[in-house]
């Protein structure tokens, strides 16, 4: 089917990330293809980013929000969902950014499959000057599947990460399932990505690699302090609650059960190692 709609909006959040942005943004601005907007929400930065945003905005190049009070990640990635006019929703982390022909494949696997609900693309990991495939192991399974099978045969055959960037989402999907991120915590892809999957009817593995994934020391993925480990303790509870409100048995979400299971007790001995609650 062909599909001429404004397609994708992409939804960039941002906090103290200047030496990264522009890369990020101009990832997008470079796409082999048009039918795109570009959301970014600055989140109080204090280190120029603002600035840059403002650059970007005057040349009528993206559309832009600006916080006044660090409200944190998930709130700025509801914001840009709150803002998003494309068919669907994409997000890219402000140090991150894109391949050329990102969307351009995403557009082709949207007609194909008659517009899935949720497309999942694979990822490379930048460790300095070094890539390597962060999720390279496709999932077996040909077409189009529920999100809950590609959920459990993903944790089952340790091809699927929890990252909201490496997937995107038809917004009309998001919004029929009141789909957001829970405010105030951290790690929250946790807890968004199997809820997303788990509502999903029909979910697509892309097969191709779209995202450029920094590994960096100071960045939330690789902190270990209190508020951290006491969120993800807080998610696993949160996610355990909806597959009960779901009535989702434990037989069908064994696998993702499991990983919840090994977040939790992760979690809870760097709590102890580091003596969080002593």
């Amino acid at each position: 089917m062909k599909i001429e709609k404004l397609l994708f909006s992409v939804i960039i959040p941002v906090y103290n990330t200047r030496d990264y942005l522009p890369m990020a943004i101009e990832s997008v601005l470079k796409q082999d293809c048009t039918d795109y907007e570009i959301i970014v929400i600055d989140d109080d930065s204090s280190d120029g980013s603002r600035e840059v945003v403002k650059g970007y905005e005057k040349r009528g190049e993206i559309i832009a929000a600006y916080n006044e009070k660090n409200q944190g990640l998930s709130t700025a990635r509801n914001q840009g969902i709150e803002m998003a006019r494309g068919e669907y929703i994409v997000f890219l982390d402000s140090d991150d950014y894109f391949s050329r022909d990102a969307l351009s494949n995403f557009r082709k696997k949207i007609e194909e499959y008659d517009q899935p609900d949720i497309i999942a693309g694979h990822a490379y990991r930048l460790n300095g000057t070094c890539i390597s495939k962060k999720r390279g192991n496709k999932s077996p399974i040909v077409g189009v599947m529920k999100g809950r099978d590609f959920l459990e045969d993903g944790y089952r055959r340790d091809y699927l990460f929890a990252c909201s960037q490496f997937y995107i989402y038809r917004r009309d999907f998001i919004e029929e399932k009141n789909l957001r991120f829970k405010e105030g915590l951290v790690h929250e892809d946790e807890l968004f990505t199997p809820k997303a999957m788990i509502c999903a009817q029909r979910v697509v593995d892309g097969d191709f690699e779209f995202y450029y994934h920094r590994n960096r020391p100071g960045s939330i993925s690789n902190k270990r302090e209190k508020k951290h480990v006491e969120d993800i303790r807080t998610l696993c509870k949160e996610l355990e609650q909806f597959l009960e409100d779901r009535g989702e048995s434990p037989k069908n979400t064994c696998y993702l059960r499991d990983h919840m299971a090994v977040l939790y007790m992760s979690a809870t001995s760097v709590g102890l190692e580091n003596h969080f609650w002593m």
